[in-house]
């Protein structure tokens, strides 16, 4: 079962603790209930947890204090320091890819860890903000009536959330001029506004109806319009595979993760919903109750297929920068 992983500094855990001396009646009232709910079982079986303490401090602390006692039965790693070190260096950074950090720093301090590091960072002043990740969501799309107009921005809310790599698997979004516009409406929704490392987008299709040079033009035409509208660095790459692996359309990233049956191409070029089907969201916080859909063995095939495919003599597979750290 997947569990994401959790760095906590000690002073975040006893802010938690603190808070289990509330009656139920003053958690209700104060609307806390399901968010301290979800935090327990984030912490207490749902995440792999890193608590920053001395590991003799770890040990005989957990002697008279049973939250920590039940972190180090459930294998909590210690760890010597508050993480500063290894978030300062860019060359460790990648190490905390798709992890969450609770820590007792200031708002500047984990607002700049989220906005140009793509790494859910949150201090407990703004812990309230994690209820969304424990959470999946319907988003359905009805064929337009004739003058009414799909707002793409309606879905910003939503979806806008730190990260660094972004997988989607289609096999026709580049099909078609429509699959190419839903795809840059998708990608102007989703990716960061700001960021100061290399962001990894890799796109995968199947279809057979078009050469290889057909899909390279597509290709070329994402990169133009990455490099226009980003302004940081952007490692594309966009892969073939086999029918049978790439056949449901799905979207991931280091906390999202949207299946859609029928698909990405949700719209004509006019924004005009051109399909009935529905956009299954689900943020990897979600506890196994309450997410709908995560299906992991369709990440661990396209990780094999990312690790297969080659350039190598006549026959091209992929197009771009064959890096991303959702599949590495």
């Amino acid at each position: 079962m997947y569990k994401p992983v959790l760095y906590l500094s000690k002073s975040f855990l006893d802010s938690f603790i603190g808070q289990m001396g509330y009656t139920l009646h003053e958690l209700l009232t104060d609307n806390k209930y399901e968010l301290y709910a979800n935090l327990y079982k984030l912490l207490y079986g749902g995440s792999r947890v890193t608590l920053a303490i001395k590991h003799e401090d770890f040990v005989a602390e957990s002697k008279s204090n049973p939250y920590l006692n039940k972190l180090l039965k459930d294998g909590c790693l210690a760890h010597s320091d508050d993480f500063d070190e290894q978030l300062a260096d860019p060359s460790k950074i990648d190490s905390f890819s798709g992890s969450v950090l609770l820590l007792d720093k200031d708002a500047g301090y984990c607002n700049n860890i989220e906005k140009n590091y793509g790494i859910i960072c949150k201090n407990w002043d703004s812990v309230a903000e994690l209820q969304s990740y424990f959470e999946w969501q319907v988003v359905p799309f009805k064929k337009s009536k004739p003058d009414s107009v799909f707002d793409w921005n309606s879905l910003q809310t939503y979806y806008q959330h730190p990260h660094d790599s972004l997988v989607i698997i289609d096999p026709y979004i580049l099909a078609k001029p429509s699959g190419i516009y839903n795809l840059k409406q998708l990608l102007k929704l989703i990716l960061p506004k700001e960021f100061e490392r290399t962001y990894c987008l890799t796109i995968f299709f199947s279809i057979e109806k078009q050469d290889m040079e057909f899909y390279e033009k597509r290709f070329n035409m994402l990169r133009q319009f990455l490099d226009e509208d980003f302004s940081y660095k952007i490692s594309l790459s966009v892969i073939k595979g086999d029918a049978t692996i790439i056949h449901d359309r799905h979207l991931k990233t280091n906390y999202l993760w949207i299946n859609s049956g029928y698909g990405f191409e949700v719209t004509d070029e006019n924004n005009k919903a051109s399909r009935n089907t529905q956009w299954i969201s689900t943020y990897s916080l979600a506890t196994k109750k309450n997410c709908q859909y995560q299906d992991v063995d369709i990440l661990q095939e396209v990780k094999q297929l990312f690790a297969r495919v080659s350039n190598n003599g006549v026959l091209k597979e992929y197009f771009g920068e064959k890096t991303n750290r959702l599949l590495e």
